[in-house]
């Protein structure tokens, strides 16, 4: 029998105590400024990445690309602690901020500017475990891609790394409509698709990481036809964008957007459809980013405590690497709010505590 988890459980809770607690988050939110954020930030576990940024980067850039850089360290030292049979699941996850990347890089040389590194995810290779390191972006991936003269030999370059392949099938389209969300689109399929192939029920009690997942793949389809239904846009027309992942079928996602027009309880139908309870005030309309981030936010609440609680499987440490995204989201959205001069009490709003 191949050796598991033991021992990893314990390994996952100390670097769980390395994120930023509640107190720590407010103080951000709170700082009057960048300086202040990053007084702030040079008091944690943030520290190492700050004192290495510093000289190079400043104010917003130095505190999102330390951010990125520390969310992605911790996912990987959390994955190291993972036995060969999770390995593949932990590769496709870590895909995701791969295919981040690639989208800012393809949307920027579509729309010809420059490439912020706020923008993107690098991973320091010698620090990746072995069996993963091809699928990871590093500093040269990023500076080639930057330098090529088109989408086209972004693509190409880009197969060698196991993405391009899925982009190049979907080129000739591309090249007849100029439409670069169906480049996009390819790599959300392929990503959601390598996903699902990769959880193996090698212990039997991965069900709830795959769940978790079909329902980010249900509340992604979700926004989709609710934001298609605010743009008055034909359901057949937003049917291609649609991800077939989830647990809601295109079916019962049709009928649903046919039941947003003259139904003013939006979000009581989406609760019913997740299973999930959404915050909201009695009385208030909400805005569509913000009852985007309450769905997020009831699905990982949801899915955290049962994932914390599984102590000698891939769910225990799983719910520390979603802890881990939900702390640079969050710093993210701080650094935002400051730059759009939002009150305090605003940005908090826009927090997912957990």
């Amino acid at each position: 029998m191949e050796i598991s988890f033991a021992g990893n459980y314990g390994r996952s809770r100390l670097i769980k105590t390395e994120l930023l607690n509640s107190e720590q988050i407010n103080r951000l939110s709170d700082a009057p400024n960048f300086e202040e954020i990053t007084r702030i930030l040079n008091e944690t576990s943030f520290k190492k990445d700050i004192v290495e940024l510093f000289n190079t980067y400043e104010g917003k850039n130095l505190v999102e690309i330390a951010s990125n850089r520390r969310m992605i360290e911790i996912i990987v030292r959390l994955a190291e602690g993972t036995p060969p049979s999770a390995r593949p699941f932990i590769t496709a996850y870590l895909s995701r901020w791969d295919i981040e990347s690639i989208k800012s890089l393809l949307t920027a040389k579509f729309l010809n500017r420059s490439i912020f590194e706020s923008d993107i995810f690098i991973v320091n290779d010698k620090k990746v475990p072995i069996g993963m390191r091809t699928s990871l972006l590093t500093k040269e991936d990023y500076n080639i891609m930057s330098e090529e003269g088109d989408i086209e030999s972004i693509s190409k370059y880009l197969v060698k790394m196991g993405y391009g392949i899925e982009m190049l099938k979907y080129m000739d389209n591309f090249r007849k409509t100029g439409d670069i969300s169906i480049l996009l689109y390819s790599l959300d399929i392929m990503h959601y698709e390598r996903l699902m192939n990769s959880i193996k029920f090698f212990r039997g009690d991965e069900g709830a990481i795959m769940r978790y997942f079909q329902a980010r793949v249900d509340e992604r389809n979700i926004m989709i036809l609710m934001k298609g239904h605010y743009l008055k846009l034909p359901f057949d027309l937003l049917l291609p964008g649609l991800i077939p992942f989830g647990n809601i079928k295109i079916g019962r996602l049709e009928e649903f957007f046919n039941q947003l027009t003259g139904n003013p309880d939006h979000i009581k139908v989406i609760e019913d459809l997740l299973s999930v309870g959404i915050e909201r005030e009695q009385n208030t309309k909400m805005s569509m980013p913000m009852l985007e981030q309450k769905i997020q936010g009831s699905i990982l609440k949801k899915y955290l405590d049962l994932l914390s609680t599984q102590s000698n499987s891939l769910g225990s440490i799983f719910s520390v690497m979603l802890r881990a995204e939900n702390e640079r989201d969050n710093v993210r959205k701080i650094v935002n709010g400051k730059v759009y001069g939002l009150e305090p009490a605003k940005i908090r709003e826009l927090l997912i505590m957990v």
